[in-house]
């Protein structure tokens, strides 16, 4: 574009409002600067992997490895709310989607277990201290589960296509997930079509096939990150 480039770090940010927390904004430190400027002499002389590699640099920031170096207070009275957004494996039993919160806590409908978010982001009542150690055993439960053949599944959800700025309902129905294709109702893609996948909000699966643009609602109380993290387990499996 001819223009220079500001780097710009916001430190804080996942505490004060993580990404499957909601709404609910938490009380705490929260901090933003600069980390460099390129002029466009400098950006001139940048291939874009070099731009790319400067930018993920500048912008990188482990946020519990910060809190646990200098740990911040972050008020809430519903710190742990929609937990069951980020976690779908109970780390008890192994139950799936059974995890619900509420205020600062949350439990398995399946087994005994209760643990808590604290305001500092910590995780007490489990062998995981961090939700980014419970993240991380996670995923290990997902390739597990793609490995074995586990199928990941929704009662209920919506998919939608989207063509020249208008949305049209494709299907409804049960949604499954398998190592060879995403079916919702009656209709279904091979994962070998699916070009990528994502999450949009924290709610709706997004996707391109074929050429085609298509979002998958789940139902209320079903978690959209396990079919994210199956499909980028699948993809990492192939390459």
């Amino acid at each position: 574009a001819g223009c220079g480039l500001v780097t710009y770090k916001i430190v804080g940010g996942y505490f004060t409002s993580p990404r499957w927390g909601g709404a609910s904004i938490r009380r705490g430190y929260l901090h933003g600067s600069p980390v460099n400027v390129y002029t466009p002499e400098m950006l001139q002389t940048m291939s874009n992997e070099e731009l790319h590699a400067a930018i993920t640099r500048d912008l990188h920031e482990d946020a519990y490895a910060r809190q646990l170096a200098d740990p911040k207070r972050y008020r809430s009275r519903k710190g742990a709310m929609f937990m069951e957004r980020l976690l779908f494996v109970c780390p008890q039993c192994g139950s799936r989607d059974t995890i619900r919160s509420a205020g600062d806590t949350a439990s398995c409908t399946c087994c005994n277990l209760n643990f808590r978010y604290t305001p500092y982001g910590m995780l007490e009542g489990l062998p995981y201290s961090t939700v980014k150690e419970l993240s991380d055993w996670q995923k290990q439960q997902v390739a597990l589960d793609l490995e074995n053949g586990t199928p990941y599944t929704a009662q209920d959800a919506t998919i939608t296509t989207l063509y020249n700025h208008q949305e049209t309902l494709i299907a409804q129905g049960p949604v499954t997930m398998t190592a060879e294709f995403l079916r919702c109702g009656d209709f279904q893609v091979t994962l070998k079509d699916i070009n990528d996948l994502n999450i949009h909000g924290q709610k709706a699966i997004v996707f391109t096939a074929q050429r085609a643009y298509y979002e998958l609602r789940p139902a209320a109380g079903y978690n959209a990150l396990k079919f994210h993290l199956f499909y980028h387990c699948w993809k990492k499996q192939q390459s």
